[in-house]
């Protein structure tokens, strides 16, 4: 197999057999190697990942010096990223053994390469804590976090990500310990509480990150502090053109509105979120509910009816509560590679 993926290599195309001088490599495995990497770089993803799925973790292991002390300062990142990718696609079957070897790798990039090196470091920790997140698994994302944040210090990303597993960790089906997950209700405001707090250092590092805003807001909500809510709704709102987000300002604040007992206001700012998102969802639902305490049957029945009739499409506030991988990180570790 070995032999057979050495001369795939050496028959790829020509564009990739004459890449510049910093993928040349002494020997024949790190010429494997720098190949998937070029590759990964041109956008055939799948040809690079059918070799890199054929590195043996102990032959990576071995190799990883050299590696790290490769000429092109991007082949180390590049295997990193390869084996990461690896593993987003299969965390099954070896998996953690491919994030551990990329982590050993990303953790020992050269301080004295490329200037964007630790913003790949700071990406490369923040896309594995939000497959975590998005795997219901927040001990271990917090664990990934802590763990990048004593290499690349505090980010406004990496202080998001904390907000969100510790707010992951208070969902009653989340995988972590039994411990964490059976919250009693002081114990879920606390854990809201710090999760506040990470949203609130967040906004600090970046006050212009309205997704920290928006998640402060909807978790001062969550633990009874409507004025700081309804405040950091207003900021998120004034910080962003992103429809997304407007969408789940005005339903975020529907919701205020109603636990006030200001129904109507509250089916005001359901219409404007389904203004914002037509196709969405959760807006026509919350608009059908506050109708019919309104007393209007008629006119929830209308919505409903509407409802049904919707396409099938994602909704932000599912993103919302179950957060999806982090793919702006993704895109930032290749547009490093391609750079």
């Amino acid at each position: 197999m070995a032999i057979l993926l050495l001369l795939i290599a050496l028959a790829v195309p020509a564009a990739v057999s004459a890449q510049d001088d910093r993928l040349r490599v002494s020997d024949d495995r790190l010429r494997l190697y720098g190949v998937a990497v070029e590759l990964y770089r041109r956008g055939q993803v799948d040809d690079a990942l059918r070799i890199a799925g054929s590195w043996k973790s102990t032959v990576v292991r071995s190799d990883g010096g050299r590696i790290i002390a490769a000429r092109d300062p991007r082949l180390a990142p590049g295997v990193a990223l390869l084996l990461t990718e690896l593993a987003r696609r299969d965390s099954r079957a070896g998996g953690p053994e491919r994030l551990a070897l990329a982590e050993a790798i990303v953790t020992s990039l050269r301080r004295g390469g490329p200037p964007d090196t630790k913003a790949f470091q700071e990406h490369w920790y923040a896309f594995v804590a939000s497959l975590l997140i998005a795997d219901l698994d927040p001990s271990s994302a917090r664990a990934v976090i802590d763990r990048g944040q004593r290499l690349v210090g505090k980010s406004s990303r990496l202080l998001l990500l904390t907000g969100m597993a510790l707010e992951v960790s208070t969902y009653p089906h989340a995988t972590c310990p039994a411990a964490d997950c059976r919250l009693s209700d002081d114990r879920r405001a606390r854990t809201l509480t710090l999760a506040a707090d990470a949203y609130r250092e967040a906004s600090e590092f970046d006050p212009h990150l309205a997704d920290a805003h928006l998640r402060l807001g909807r978790v001062l909500h969550l633990v009874g502090d409507t004025d700081g809510a309804r405040q950091e709704l207003a900021e998120a709102e004034r910080i962003t053109n992103r429809a997304e987000l407007l969408y789940l300002v005005a339903l975020f604040r529907a919701d205020l509105k109603q636990q006030d007992g200001d129904l109507k206001g509250a089916a005001a700012d359901a219409e404007h979120a389904i203004a914002l998102g037509p196709e969405y969802q959760s807006a026509r639902i919350a608009l059908a509910h506050l109708n019919d305490r309104l007393g209007l049957a008629d006119r929830s029945r209308q919505i409903v009816d509407r409802l049904i009739k919707l396409p099938l499409v994602g909704d932000p506030w599912w993103d919302f509560k179950q957060p999806t991988e982090d793919v702006d990180s993704l895109e930032a570790m290749r547009s490093f590679l391609r750079e």
